[in-house]
């Protein structure tokens, strides 16, 4: 066979069945807090100095914030199969697709809007706040 495009490799990877390993409490503490600093570091690594500088409000912070975060989902998605899957398949019935173990299943779609509504709702204040700069600010 050829080679896969990225997406459908990234695809293929998160929905082939999936036995997580085992993890101490010390390890899914680790990981946590790696994804957390992750986070963080986001923020000051891929956010321009300039655009940091400005207001927290100011529409192109919260642009180059909100890539930033998409941007560390993005990796913490592809790293979880790679890090968290054992790679073989002794028991099929216990093996279970990669973004159902990150909770990403059709019946879950209710809980996974809300936590995105949440998620939005930090940025609500500053896009608000912009809109209506730009729109009253000339008057």
């Amino acid at each position: 066979g050829g080679r896969m495009a990225p997406v459908s490799l990234l695809f293929a990877c998160l929905t082939k069945n999936c036995r997580p390993i085992p993890l101490s409490y010390v390890a899914a503490v680790g990981w946590c807090f790696s994804v957390s600093i992750l986070f963080v570091a986001a923020l000051y690594f891929l956010v321009p100095a300039k655009v940091r500088q400005l207001d927290r409000n100011a529409a192109i912070h919260i642009k180059w914030r909100t890539c930033a975060v998409f941007t560390v989902c993005t990796i913490v998605t592809i790293l979880f199969p790679i890090l968290m899957c054992s790679s073989y398949q002794e028991e099929e019935q216990t093996a279970v697709s990669a973004l159902k173990l990150m909770g990403w299943t059709s019946g879950g779609c209710i809980l996974q809007g809300a936590v995105l509504l949440q998620a939005n709702l930090l940025y609500t204040g500053p896009i608000v706040t912009s809109l209506l700069y730009t729109r009253y600010a000339h008057r």
